[in-house]
This record gives structure tokens, sequence and C-alpha cells, in this order.
């Protein structure tokens, strides 16, 4: 008879586990998400943005047939955005997040147009 015993506190440990389990997990899986901008300071998403355009350019002059040129944008991308520890994606739901201020987005552009602008002139001395 204690077979029988064992196997029923068996299950009744491993239900308790299974519905236990997920009210341990839930409250983590619930936090609201950070915003993957919300580390970087103005200016640093001023240098980030400014240094994708840069990117961007450096990638006009690549042949745009085969995979050459897309495989040196995930290069050129990966290395800025790591400057900055930020993925692609966060970059993207940054971007999408920054979308939802114009104004914001606005001065923040300025300040890029700015940026480049002086890049410009420094490579041209």
């Amino acid at each position: 008879m204690s077979a029988p015993r064992k196997k029923n506190k068996n299950t009744l440990l491993l239900i308790g586990l299974l519905l236990g389990l997920p009210a341990l997990i839930l409250p983590f899986s619930c936090e609201k998400e950070e915003d993957p901008g919300a580390k970087l300071k103005n200016a640093e998403l001023v240098s980030l943005l400014a240094e994708l355009h840069v990117a961007e350019a450096a990638l006009q002059h690549l042949p745009a047939t085969g995979t050459v040129k897309d495989s040196m944008a995930g290069v050129y991308y990966d290395q800025v955005l790591g400057k900055y520890q930020m993925t692609r994606e966060n970059y993207e739901k940054m971007m999408v997040k920054l979308r939802t201020d114009p104004q914001r987005l606005q001065m923040l552009y300025e300040q890029v147009v700015d940026s480049l602008t002086e890049m410009e002139k420094r490579s041209d001395n």
C-alpha cells in the first residue's frame, strides 16, 4: 500500500510545482519593457544617429548587387550599435518610440545634421 501512497504524493508534488511555477515566473515576465533608448543621453543618441548616417553613406559606395552590401551593412550597424551597447532590435524599438514624439525627433535630427556638418568640416581639413 505504500507504493500507491508514494505515487500519489509524487503526483501531488508535481501538480503543485506545475501550478506554482507559473505564479513564480509570471511577475517577472510581465515587467514593463524598458525603453531601449532610455539609457542614452541626448548627446549619445545624436552621436549614435550621426554614426549610423556615416555608415549609410559608406554603404552607398558599395556595389548595389550581391550580398556584399547587405553583409557590410550588418557589420557597420553592429559595430556602431555595439559601441552604444544596443542591439538592432533595440535600435528599431527606440526609433519606433522616437517617431511617436516628432518634436523630440526633430530636435535630435537638427543636432545630428549639425554633428555631420562638423564631421564634414573636420574631414575637409
